[in-house]
């Protein structure tokens, strides 16, 4: 497989306006430059770009992108017109400290979104010891709280069979040390998480997955000790006794830290991406949740080999072109010398697992001292297609086109 080194332009944004940049002048591989690059849309935040979520699931006409700045935290809303342009919906901005009081987020916040509706959701400390702020909407946000724990571990979106008569198909699960907390219901539900043995879990990070049901989620778990673990999906609700895993526990061989990623590929596959801040040290591997081995019972199933390289922060999930890939950042990696950091693509395949030898590199053209390049990215539906952003220092960008898929602007 042909790596490629794409550059990509720098064209500042005046105003988030496009007027005036001459795109041909900066990509050294097409005419038209493949990316959109959006700064700091103003002085609100001073880290711009911390964590990116999806706006609309379905952007049959252009598209938009969420996303989140610290030092004064920030929830803004890019959007992005059919032939490329585009602007900061000054309509979505919110100001979270004067709304919500959250005065800054976290390193890598927990910012997800549902694959049922439209929402997106913030989970952060609320500013003091004893509750969870959980910020969640489409197109702004409205607070509610989660009490008893002071920091989230992990979240995730997902639908449990008491919700059948819901306002809206799925709800959100909080983790917090060993339990996890129901959201939009009252009393608050709250459920121990357990080993086999009675060990409470820790949690580290979350997914909902269809496996023992078809119309309602399962809770697959990542532990602090590195194991995976799938967990009946009504412990959402709450229970009376800690709830003990359906699964036999995979030793991962890693352990990570909150907040990391899973993500599921055809329903079942997941795939884990955890890292370090201390060592750089980082894996991502792929697991089957639907495998059962001879007793039978359940027994998540390694694909492949893990993928074992420092430095990885963030990851996501890019399907193009009849290719899956997952999509990782670096952004401490060296780029011509200079520490800013890079957005690496391997094959996944269900079958084989990840393939190691990245099948494209993607940085900046004009590499920048602590840029941070790929410290966090996403997809996000466009013109009806599905399309790469990555975060920076400050900067968004958008790929309108890659290496890994063809033209999608009109």
């Amino acid at each position: 497989m042909r790596t490629i080194r794409t550059s990509i332009s720098r064209c500042a944004l005046v105003a988030l306006s496009l007027a005036g940049c001459q795109w041909t002048e900066f990509d050294d591989l097409e005419a038209k430059a493949w990316v959109q690059s959006t700064e700091k849309p103003d002085a609100n935040s001073n880290d711009y770009g911390v964590a990116l979520a999806r706006g609309l699931r379905t952007s049959a006409d252009g598209g938009t992108l969420v996303v989140l700045g610290a030092g004064q935290a920030l929830y803004t809303e890019l959007v992005y017109t059919a032939t490329g342009a585009a602007s900061l919906d000054a309509k979505t901005e919110l100001k979270l400290n004067n709304q919500f009081g959250i005065g800054n987020l976290d390193l890598q916040p927990v910012l997800i979104a549902d694959t049922a509706t439209d929402d997106v959701a913030l989970v952060t400390n609320s500013g003091g010891d004893g509750s969870i702020a959980l910020l969640a909407g489409t197109h702004t946000m409205t607070s509610s709280q989660i009490f008893g724990p002071s920091t989230p571990d992990a979240a995730t979106y997902m639908r449990v069979a008491s919700q059948a008569a819901a306002p809206k198909p799925s709800q959100i699960l909080v983790a917090a040390l060993d339990a996890v907390y129901g959201s939009g219901i009252m009393p608050q539900p709250v459920c121990h998480l357990v080993d086999a043995d009675g060990t409470p879990v820790s949690v580290r990070g979350i997914a909902a997955a269809r496996i023992t049901q078809t119309d309602f989620d399962d809770l697959v778990v990542w532990s602090a000790e590195g194991k995976l673990y799938l967990y009946d999906g009504n412990a959402f609700d709450g229970c009376a006794t800690p709830a003990l895993p359906l699964s036999v526990p995979v030793d991962v061989g890693f352990k990570p830290e909150p907040n990391a990623s899973m993500h599921l590929v055809d329903g079942h596959f997941l795939v884990l991406a955890g890292h370090h801040q201390s060592d750089a040290a980082s894996r991502i591997a792929v697991y089957d949740l639907t495998a059962m081995n001879a007793t039978p019972a359940r027994e998540p199933k390694l694909i492949g080999a893990p993928l074992d390289r420092d430095g990885m922060k963030a990851t996501t999930i890019l399907a193009a072109e009849g290719t899956t890939y997952v999509m990782a950042g670096y952004p401490l990696a060296s780029v011509d010398g200079t520490v800013a950091g890079e957005v690496l693509a391997f094959e996944l395949d269900v079958t084989t697992g990840i393939d190691p030898t990245p099948v494209a590199t993607l940085h900046d053209a004009s590499p920048e001292s602590n840029q941070q390049f790929g410290r966090a990215l996403t997809t996000f539906p466009y013109n009806g297609k599905s399309i790469l952003a990555v975060s920076a220092d400050n900067e968004v960008f958008a790929y309108y086109q890659s290496p890994l898929y063809g033209e999608t602007r009109r």
